[in-house]
C-alpha cells in the first residue's frame, strides 16, 4: 500500500486494552440486541403482518423516540458524554457525584413535563403525524392516537436510560449497560404473544413498558454499584457547560424531527402499509450498522475525547481513522452480501404468520435502498464523533440542517413518480450528502489538510471496493446455481444464505489478501483481543 500506514503509527496506545476490552463488551451486547431486536419485528410481522395496525405502533412508539432524541439524544453524543468524561477525570468523586445528582434530577423533571404534554395532545400530534391515514381508513388515526396515550411511561423510561447510559459511559463502565441495552427488545417478544388475543395491537405497547423498564432498572442498578455518592442537587455549574453545548445542536435536532415528522406523514399519503414496510426494511439496515458502527463509536468517543483534550493529536487521528478502517473493512462485503441474499433473508426472517408474498417484495425493494445508505451513515457516525470529541458541535449541526433540506428536495421530487420508495430514495441520499461534507469537514479541521486521511483510507476503500466486488458476484453466481439444483423452501434459503455468505466472506478475505490490504490484519487482531476480553 502507497503512502502512510498503521504500521508507522503507534500500536498499543495506552487506552488501546480499554478500548478493546469496551469494544467487546458493546460488540456482544449490540448482537444480543439485534438479535433480540430481529425476534421482535418476527413476533410483531407473525402476529400483525404488515397492516395498517403495524403502521399506527410504528408512527406511535416513534413520537415517544423522537422527543427522546430532541431532549436527551442529542445531548448524549455531543455533551453528556464528552463533558461527563472530562469531569469524571478531573473532578473528585463528591464533586462528580453532585453533578449526575442535578442531572438525573433536572431531566427527570424535563421529561416528566414533556410526556404529560405528548398524552395530552396525542389527537392533534396524530393529525399532524399520519393525517394521511384518513383516505385509506379513517379508524387508523384513533388507534394511533389511543397508543400514543399509553406511550407517556416509554417516553420518560427511555429518556432516564439514555441519560443513565451517558454516565456510566463516562466512567467507561460497559459491561451493563450492553446487557441493559440488548434487554430492551425482549419485552415485546415475551409479552406480545401472551396478550395479542386479548389486547390486540396494544400488546406491542405493554411490551415496551416491559423492556424500557427492565433496561432503566438494570441501568439504575449499575450506577448504584459504583457507590458513586448522589446528593439532592438540584442545579450544578457543570450542567451550564451541558446546556452550552446542547444549544448549537437543537435547532438541527428541531430540523432532524420534522424531517421524521413529514417523511411519516408522506408514507401515511402513500397507503396504510407503507410505513410498516419502512420499518422493516429499516430494521434490517439496522443489522449491520447497529453491531458495528455503534458499537464502535461508543467505545472510541470517550478516547477521542480525552486524547484531544491531552492534545495527543496523533493519537486523536489515529483512533478517527482506524475506526473508519474498520467501518469500511466490515461494512462494504456486509451490505453487499445482504443486498444480493435480501430476497432469501427475508423470507426466513418473516414469511409466517400474517406477512404475505407481497410484502415480502415490498420489503426487499426498500431494504436495498436502505442498505446502500447505511455504508453513508456508518461512516458519518464516526466522522461526527470526531467533531463532538472535540467539543464542537456546530458544525454537525449546521450540515445535519443542509442534508434535511436536501431529504425534503428529494422527496418531494421522486415521491410523484416512485410512491414511498421515493421517500426512502430521499432517506439515503440525505445520508450520502451529510457523509461527504462530513468528512470534507474532518479532512479540514481534523488534520488540517485532506492528503493524509486520503493517503490512508484511499487506497483500502479502493482494495476493499474491488475485493467485495468480486465476492459479492461469487455470491449472486452460487444463489443462481443452487436455486437451479433445490426447490423453493426454507431449506433452500437457509443453505443459500449459509453457503453463499460463507463463501463470499473466503473470497472477500483472500481478496484482501492477494491485495495486501495490511489494515486486515489489524482487523484480525481486533477481534483476537475481543475474543480475549469477552
Amino acid at each position: 500500500m502507497h503512502g502512510r500506514s498503521y504500521s508507522q503509527l503507534p500500536k498499543e496506545p495506552p487506552d488501546h486494552d480499554a478500548t478493546v476490552r469496551h469494544a467487546a463488551y458493546l460488540a456482544v451486547g449490540s448482537l444480543a440486541g439485534r438479535i433480540l431486536g430481529l425476534l421482535r419485528e418476527i413476533t410483531i410481522t407473525r402476529l400483525f403482518g404488515q397492516t395498517g395496525k403495524v403502521s399506527a405502533f410504528t408512527v406511535a412508539s416513534q413520537i415517544p423516540v423522537m422527543l427522546h432524541d430532541l431532549i436527551v439524544g442529542g445531548y448524549v453524543s455531543s455533551a453528556f458524554i464528552p463533558v461527563l468524561a472530562s469531569r469524571h477525570e478531573r473532578d473528585t468523586p463528591d464533586a462528580f457525584g453532585r453533578l449526575v445528582s442535578s442531572l438525573l434530577l433536572v431531566m427527570s423533571l424535563v421529561l416528566l413535563l414533556t410526556a404529560t404534554l405528548m398524552v395530552l395532545g396525542a389527537p392533534l400530534i396524530t393529525r399532524w403525524m399520519v393525517g394521511g391515514f384518513a383516505l385509506y381508513k379513517p379508524e387508523l388515526l384513533a388507534l394511533t392516537s389511543d397508543m400514543v396515550r399509553m406511550m407517556g411511561p416509554v417516553l420518560w423510561l427511555t429518556g432516564m436510560a439514555g441519560i443513565l447510559n451517558a454516565v456510566l459511559y463516562a466512567m467507561r463502565r460497559f459491561a451493563w449497560p450492553a446487557v441493559a441495552n440488548a434487554i430492551f427488545n425482549l419485552g415485546i417478544v415475551a409479552i406480545a404473544p401472551l396478550w395479542a388475543e386479548r389486547l390486540g395491537v396494544h400488546a406491542l405497547v405493554v411490551g415496551l413498558w416491559v423492556g424500557i423498564g427492565l433496561q432503566a432498572l438494570i441501568l439504575a442498578t449499575d450506577l448504584r454499584r459504583t457507590r458513586l455518592k448522589l446528593g439532592k442537587v438540584i442545579w450544578h455549574p457543570g450542567l451550564r457547560e451541558i446546556l452550552l453545548r446542547y444549544l448549537p445542536i437543537v435547532v438541527g435536532l428541531l430540523v432532524s424531527q420534522v424531517q421524521i415528522f413529514a417523511d411519516r406523514r408522506l408514507a401515511s399519503e402513500t397507503g396504510v402499509s407503507s410505513i410498516a414496510w419502512m420499518r422493516t426494511g429499516t430494521t434490517l439496515q439496522q443489522l449491520p450498522l447497529g453491531l458495528i458502527t455503534i458499537s464502535a463509536g461508543l467505545a472510541t468517543l470517550p478516547v477521542l475525547s480525552r486524547a484531544f483534550d491531552r492534545g495527543d493529536v496523533k493519537e486523536y487521528r489515529r483512533q478517527l481513522l482506524q475506526g473508519l478502517t474498520y467501518v469500511a473493512l466490515l461494512m462494504v462485503p456486509i451490505l453487499l452480501f445482504m443486498a444480493v441474499l435480501g430476497e432469501p433473508i427475508i423470507r426466513i426472517l418473516f414469511l409466517r404468520g400474517q406477512f404475505t408474498d407481497f410484502d415480502a417484495e415490498q420489503v426487499l425493494m426498500a431494504t436495498r435502498v436502505y442498505l446502500l445508505g447505511a455504508f453513508f451513515a456508518a461512516m458519518d457516525h464516526l466522522l461526527n464523533n470526531a467533531f463532538y470529541a472535540r467539543k464542537n458541535s456546530v458544525l454537525p449541526t449546521t450540515v445535519g440542517i443542509g442534508s434535511v433540506i436536501l431529504y425534503f428536495i428529494a422527496a418531494l421530487s421522486l415521491k410523484p413518480s416512485l410512491n414511498y420508495m421515493g421517500l426512502v430514495w430521499a432517506d439515503t441520499i440525505k445520508h450520502a450528502g451529510h457523509m461527504l461534507v462530513m468528512l470534507l469537514l474532518v479532512c479540514r479541521y481534523g488534520f488540517s489538510e485532506w492528503r493524509e486521511p486520503v493517503r490512508v483510507l484511499g487506497p483500502v476503500i479502493l482494495k476493499v471496493a474491488l475485493a467485495a466486488g468480486v465476492a459479492t458476484l461469487t455470491v449472486f453466481y452460487l444463489q443462481t446455481r443452487l436455486a437451479d439444483w433445490l426447490p423453493l423452501f426454507l431449506v433452500y434459503d437457509l443453505l443459500t444464505v449459509c453457503v453463499c455468505g460463507l463463501a463470499g466472506l473466503l473470497i472477500y478475505g483472500v481478496g484482501l489478501r492477494i491485495l495486501r490490504v495490511q489494515e486486515l490484519q489489524l482487523v484480525i487482531h481486533w477481534f483476537q483481543r475481543i475474543g480475549e476480553k469477552i
